[in-house]
This record gives C-alpha cells, structure tokens and sequence, in this order.
C-alpha cells in the first residue's frame, strides 16, 4: 500500500479523501463523490485561461510545471492546467498514474454531469484501457491557452524556448 504523502501548506485548504488532497480541477459529483482522475472541464478551462493551479485552484507565478507525456512534448501541447511546483511534487508522489504505479488507464468511461460541463479525462480522449505511457514534468516560463485541433478540447501551448527544464517522472515505490 503507498504511503499518503504529506500534503503541502499551499494545499491544506483542499478538501481531503482517505488522507489525499483533492485536486481542484477534480470531478466532485453533485452528491459530493469525488472522481480522482477525471476533471471538472469548467474548472480546467478556467484554470487554462486564468492561469490557476490545476490542483490548488490558486495563481500560477513564475515558474509553472506541467505533466506532458512524450506525444505532449513533441506537439507542444499540455492537456493539462500548469501547477506549482510544490503542488507538481504533491501529485507525483500522490496520483498513480503520474508515479507509474498504473499500468493502463481505466477502461470504464468518466461520467457526463451537465451540472458542472462535460468531464475531460482520459477516457474521452481515446486512452480508455489502454497502456500507461510515462509522465514527465516540465517547467515553463509561461504558456499560451489554445484549444487542440486534434479534438477541441482546452490545451496548453508552449514554444519551444519557453521549456526550462523536463524531468522524467521515475516509477515510485508503493
């Protein structure tokens, strides 16, 4: 069983399952379930275009960290909102498909609640069932919002001179 990382000062506020911060982007069902790794699409475009914290929902300051997986970093495109580091650190130590702790992504699709937009999650893009690819972590000096011509949905454009630094995520010990 993996131990339940501390969770960092910026992120105490977040709400908490089984010990694990609840990102802010995450899906939280009008009944209050919380749906660890589909996203709230309203609140992954606002964190895109406002430039907030994919997992504490605050500003983004200077140095931003994405998760990109090797087609990401290749098209220039992040799927996902930036972070800040101290919160990046957090997710690789807490999410299992970040870690390389999963093997695959999940096969059942995320459920559609008109009440809070259409989920994004690996599910609808195409990934449902199939092999985990592994993660890295790139620091960037900023970013573009754009949307994604290969299916529409909201993405992070990055130039090539704005990538600082890309750190690949090793598989953690459970």
């Amino acid at each position: 069983m993996p131990v339940v990382p501390l969770i960092p000062v910026r992120m105490r506020r977040l709400p908490t399952v089984g010990g694990l911060a609840v990102p802010w982007i995450t899906l939280v069902t009008p009944d209050g379930r919380v749906r660890f790794g589909v996203v709230n699409a309203r609140r992954q475009q606002a964190a895109i275009l406002g430039r907030l914290c994919q997992i504490c929902g605050q500003a983004l300051e200077a140095r931003i960290v994405l998760a990109m997986r090797a087609v990401d970093l290749r098209r220039h495109l992040a799927p996902e909102p930036g972070q800040h580091p101290e919160c990046a650190g957090y997710s690789v130590r807490a999410c299992p498909m970040l870690s390389g702790r999963l093997n695959q992504y999940r096969s059942n699709p995320a459920p559609v609640d008109p009440a809070v937009g259409t989920t994004v999650g690996d599910s609808e893009r195409g990934r449902a069932g199939q092999p985990a690819e592994p993660w890295s972590l790139v620091w960037v000096s900023g970013y573009r919002a754009t949307t994604d011509p290969e299916n529409g949905l909201p993405a992070v454009l990055v130039l090539p001179w704005q990538v600082l630094r890309v750190r690949p995520i090793r598989q953690q010990e459970s």
